[in-house]
Order: C-alpha cells, then structure tokens, then sequence
C-alpha cells in the first residue's frame, strides 16, 4: 500500500530484542524509502528503553521524527505530559507529539477527560498542537464529538481499508498520519521484530517537509541537470577509452 505519500515506520522498545547488543537501525528504514519514523518515548513517567537510542539514530539517518506517549489512566496525566515533554526539551520532534489513546487495562469513565488534561498539559509546554492516536472503535465508544478535538493532529489506526476510517469530529480526509498496517517487513527496515507497523503521512514528501516547516527541497533545473548528465557521459566515456 505504498503510494506517493509520504510513510514510515513506528517503533519502540518492542521491536528490538533486549538479549542482543543490536537496536533498531535506521538507516536501513531510510534505505528502504522511509522519509519518517514515530519513535515512543515513554509510558506513565518512564522513558521507553530504547528512546534515546532510536531518537538520535533517526536523525542521523535523515529521517523525520514524531514522538508519541502511551498514556496510562493510573497516573496523573499533568505529570505524564511533564515528563513526556521534558525528554524533548534539547532535541523536539519535526513531525510533532502525539498521545496514544487507547485500550488500556479498563477504561474508566473519564478517559477521554485524563487525554484532554494530557493533551493540555503538552501544548502548554511545548507551543505545539498534540496529536492523538486512536482507532476508529475505540473514538467512537470513549472519544467525543466536540469540534476542538480537530485543532489536534489525527493518527489513525486502520489496518487494511484503501483509505482509513476517520471519526468525527474530523473530517473524512483530515488526518495527518494513517497507520495502515501492523504486519510489514520489520527485518528490511531495520527492526529485531519480524513484523513493524507502517504509517502513511497525508500527502508527499515535499508537503511533508512543508508541513515540518522545513525548506522545500528544490530539483535541479533541466539545463543544471543536463550539464550534469554530459559531464558524466563524458567522465565515463574518458574510463572506457583508458579501459580498452
């Protein structure tokens, strides 16, 4: 299901096995065409094992990050976000933080209040919207309809539709990251795990980067890109006549 849209993988401590010195390796995710990855950062107030690892490879590698938080209903969801927040303080996402907002032991009647708080807390520290994960299910039975939800990013759980399911209040086609599938290669991109989930960012590359506020990447113009050709061609052509 790869397209022109931007995709990656999203990874953590699950997919790196603990019994073995090799962590999740990047540039392999890079090789194989990922323009991104969504690295977990903690759950409850602890960072996840292999954070700091991933989230430095990742930008050596030329990938762009999202960071997510799993979050708990047993701890108080301002210091969640605290030290959620805190771990970004040198190093903040290009792609943006998310809250993974899901099943979770059992689910109190306030759920959704503990993700608001949370989700509060964080665009309090950081001046940045808060994404939310979330499947389709799971929204529609412990989510709301309230339109300020829209002002947050969506990353959707569908897996195996052509296009995701998105919940209201979002509209049909506004969601920002589409994690279509939990049974990719995790091997070819780099992972211990056999299989890794893979997400699709709504749009291309360039609009990706855009949507990061980086500067566009510019191709070179036809003339600049014909000069290099024949200067190939005739670097190549000069090795052939020296071979022969």
């Amino acid at each position: 299901m790869i397209d022109d849209r931007a995709f990656g993988p999203d990874v953590s401590i699950w997919d790196d096995i603990q019994s073995t010195p090799q962590k999740v390796e990047m540039a392999k995710a890079k090789a194989k065409g990922a323009d991104f990855v969504i690295i977990k950062a903690a759950q409850a107030c602890y960072v996840d094992l292999d954070f700091v690892w991933n989230w430095a490879d990742a930008k050596a590698d030329g990938l762009l990050r999202a960071s997510f938080d799993f979050l708990v209903w047993d701890v108080d969801p301002n210091k969640q976000a605290d030290f959620y927040t805190k771990l970004h303080e040198k190093d903040q996402p290009e792609l943006g933080y998310y809250v993974d907002f899901e099943w979770w032991k059992t689910i109190p009647s306030n759920a959704l209040a503990i993700c608001d708080a949370f989700c509060n807390r964080v665009e309090n520290n950081t001046g940045k919207p808060c994404g939310v994960y979330t499947a389709p299910a799971f929204w529609l039975q412990y989510g709301s309809l309230d339109p300020k939800w829209t002002k947050r990013p969506l990353w959707i759980a569908n897996w195996g539709p052509s296009k995701p399911a998105v919940p209201a209040p979002w509209g049909k086609e506004d969601w920002t990251l589409w994690q279509f599938s939990a049974t990719e290669d995790g091997i070819a991109y780099g992972c211990e795990s056999k299989a890794v989930d893979m997400n699709k960012f709504n749009g291309t590359y360039a609009q990706l980067r855009t949507y990061c506020g980086l500067t566009p990447i510019v191709p070179p113009s036809n003339a600049i890109y014909s000069a290099q050709l024949r200067s190939m061609a005739t670097q190549l052509t000069s090795i052939a006549g020296q071979l022969i």
